[in-house]
């Protein structure tokens, strides 16, 4: 009459909890894989830089004192762009007024250029022909000696994507520096995946909302 209950009910979950990991166990395989793809030639200093990025200009900022896309603008300009104290001075004084604006201008442009690049079929080939050559570096046809750029090209290629106005107002020198900080930071092997984690994350969570309300229990 119940004597055995509580005898069953411990054993059943003894046998139900899994097995807790030994503390002298390591994971040598996993060190393995990682230490392997980090020596995939995707990962080289494909721009022949130089100069280390351990000592960075860029001050730290937390999450918590950037809440809009005017803000973020803001730390771009002044950290990477390196603006004027009379223009940040201005950006920040003008707030309050071209905050949400601003935020909805920008959410309209990157939806407009997006939708843009899906509906090309063209830009959707490449974009998966590129996946193809990380995910299966082994299977990647050798580039081409035209195929090869360098940085000044790519530098001048970002530069007639900015407007005239930002460069006009930043000044073409901050311009073309900041625009080489952003791309030697894009050669950085673990930035690139910490932000392709981080972007994934995005994808998974715009495709399945109900992860958000699982990963906030």
């Amino acid at each position: 009459k119940g004597q055995y209950l509580d005898p069953f009910l411990v054993s059943l979950i003894n046998y139900a909890e899994p097995p807790k990991p030994k503390a002298t166990q390591s994971n040598p395989v996993f060190n393995d894989i990682v230490e392997a793809k980090l020596q995939n030639s995707i990962y080289e200093n494909n721009a022949n830089i130089t100069e280390s990025l351990e000592e960075s200009p860029i001050k730290h900022i937390t999450s918590g004192e950037l809440d809009s896309a005017y803000d973020h603008m803001i730390v771009v300009a002044k950290q990477v762009f390196s603006a004027s104290p009379l223009l940040i001075y201005l950006l920040n004084l003008l707030r309050v007024p071209l905050k949400n604006s601003f935020d909805a201008f920008f959410s309209y442009f990157i939806d407009d250029n997006v939708d843009d690049i899906i509906n090309d079929e063209e830009n959707i080939i490449d974009v998966i022909h590129a996946l193809r050559d990380v995910v299966f570096p082994n299977d990647a046809e050798d580039n081409e000696p035209t195929d090869l750029v360098n940085m000044d090209d790519v530098v001048a290629a970002a530069e007639e994507f900015l407007p005239d106005l930002i460069k006009l107002v930043l000044g073409k020198s901050n311009v073309e520096n900041g625009l080489q900080m952003i791309l030697r930071y894009f050669q950085d092997p673990l930035l690139n995946k910490q932000l392709f984690y981080m972007i994934l994350d995005e994808v998974l969570l715009q495709i399945f909302p109900e992860l958000q309300a699982h990963f906030e229990k």
